[in-house]
């Protein structure tokens, strides 16, 4: 179900204070913004890969599995 908005807010506050003496322990990404291997590998110590970071949009994935459900429900029954 997930957690309630509020809550959210309150966990990333909470982890941006717990790590606000060494900013360089924390990444955060906006994949939203584009950000991806250029901002992830530096901060592993890696090289940046050249190859397009992965990335599924939430309603795509939620369709894709409701389908395949969907397609279980309408498969036939063997005996």
């Amino acid at each position: 179900m997930g957690i309630p908005r509020f809550q959210r807010w309150e966990v990333q506050k909470n982890t941006l204070d717990y790590f606000c003496d060494r900013p360089d322990s924390l990444l955060v990404l906006n994949i939203g913004a584009g950000e991806g291997w250029d901002k992830l590998c530096p901060f592993l110590g890696l090289d940046p890969l050249d190859q397009p970071f992965p990335y599924i949009k939430k309603q795509s994935l939620l369709k894709s599995l409701l389908n395949e459900e969907a397609q279980l429900i309408d498969a036939p029954v063997s005996a």
